[in-house]
């Protein structure tokens, strides 16, 4: 009984709901990439791969420009105002022409770089194609469901644009001439899914386009460029790892390291998610209610410690037969790094709270120092221990950094909102005793 009662809470719990419809978003994401590299690659060939994959890491790159940190601050001002629909009207407003301001821009210099530079010459009409991709990402309401706790209709979109996608690869692109069709398509079909669910919230969710000045839209950019400078160290640090192992190791090794790697990519999503779940109502309770808010936010750090060591545990126990499935072999190089790798997401989850606790207070510049601080820390780290050990030096590297991660952003929190900080931790009182013996 206890178990049912249990399983009847969590099923009627709206942070379980959002971190479920979050899962599935990424997931689907997952299923559909595995299931369309067979048939892209069956028409257009292993090169013209390359070339596709090239642009979409550049555009994906690029994105961040677009994104523009409004993914940390804009669900914080959706949970704040979600009673007040002028307000959130104006902010739906605002946010979304930002985007498409900077989405237009960063195409723009796109369409300069294919013209104008030798390197992005080479595959210019794949990478011009591919811009449709930031469009797709400054139409994605991602923020704003977010922020109203309503993701169930994002997966519902999300899954609408991914099939689609698919479909379209396997009915038009037929031959490598067609390659550049491949960003395209996923461009586009996220372009139309996005347009409605933008028509559905305008329609159904009681929000409305207002008028934005162009005074407006500078002051938005101008209060995300913190958020901007850490999405962007965010991703170099995530991205970095196998750039800086490429000098030290052979290419079977980088391989191998690779193979891990990829795993633990999807792994590190759930501490991610769980941050996604639980931001909007912690934003509003730490504006209404203090002490629940510390309740709230320290019983989902410890249930996201339990799930993410949970997950730790079975990467680890399970590496061999992870490894076999993906290589179709026994691979002992592989199997070792993920076996130090497979620790990364429960390392990850000690920092969820000091990431709440920041963006809830709306602290950017303590969330730009934290961040710099770890990835300057992060490429010392990671450049001596490849250097020295290899692959598993990375590994074992990436591991250290995830807790240094957690020290440094939780010293910055102490000098900067040192208050919330010793309270949610409960430290108020041995901070004062210690203050008192001096």
């Amino acid at each position: 009984m206890t178990y049912l009662r249990l399983l009847k809470r969590l099923s009627g719990n709206k942070q379980v709901h959002n971190f479920g419809f979050l899962f599935s978003i990424q997931a689907s994401n997952i299923l559909i990439s595995v299931v369309t590299i067979p048939l892209v690659v069956g028409a257009i060939g292993v090169e013209q791969l390359g070339l596709v994959d090239l642009s979409l890491s550049i555009v994906y790159t690029l994105n961040i420009i677009v994104s523009y940190g409004y993914n940390l601050s804009a669900p914080r001002e959706v949970a704040i105002n979600f009673a007040d629909k002028e307000e959130l009207s104006k902010i739906f407003s605002r946010v979304l022409l930002s985007k498409l301001v900077l989405a237009g821009g960063v195409g723009l210099l796109l369409v300069l770089a294919t013209q104008n530079l030798g390197e992005f010459n080479r595959n210019s009409t794949i990478l011009l194609f591919s811009a449709a991709v930031l469009l797709a990402e400054a139409l994605f309401p991602h923020w704003l469901a977010q922020g109203l706790e309503k993701m169930h209709i994002l997966s519902i979109g999300n899954l609408v644009s991914k099939v689609t996608y698919l479909g379209l690869i396997f009915w038009l692109v037929k031959s490598p001439e067609e390659s550049f069709l491949v960003n395209f398509l996923l461009g586009i079909s996220g372009v139309g899914a996005n347009s409605l669910l933008l028509i559905y919230i305008v329609k159904y969710w009681g929000i409305s386009f207002k008028r934005v000045s162009f005074h407006e839209i500078w002051v938005s950019l101008t209060d995300n460029f913190y958020l901007f400078l850490s999405s962007i160290v965010g991703y170099i640090s995530i991205n970095s790892g196998i750039i800086i192992l490429s000098f030290f190791v052979t290419d079977y090794m980088l391989g191998a390291y690779s193979l891990a790697d990829r795993v633990v990519r999807v792994l590190r999503i759930v501490p991610t998610i769980v941050i996604q779940a639980i931001y909007p109502r912690a934003s509003r309770l730490y504006v209404t209610d203090k002490q629940e808010f510390n309740s709230f936010l320290r019983k989902s750090y410890i249930l996201a410690l339990i799930a993410c060591l949970l997950v730790s545990l079975a990467a680890f126990l399970f590496s061999p037969i992870i490894v076999e499935v993906l290589a179709r072999e026994h691979l002992t190089e592989s199997i070792k790094v993920l076996k130090i790798l497979a620790f990364v997401p429960f390392f990850a989850s000690l920092n969820i709270a000091n990431m709440i606790l920041v963006l809830v207070s709306d602290n950017r510049k303590v969330l730009v120092k934290g961040t710099w601080v770890s990835f300057c820390v992060m490429v010392v780290i990671c450049v001596g221990l490849s250097y020295r050990y290899g692959a598993l030096g990375l590994a074992s590297g990436l591991l250290l950094t995830e807790l240094l991660i957690f020290t440094v952003q939780f010293y910055f929190n102490l000098l900067s909102i040192r208050t919330d900080t010793l309270h949610f931790y409960s430290l108020n009182k041995v901070f004062k005793r210690g203050t008192d013996n001096e």
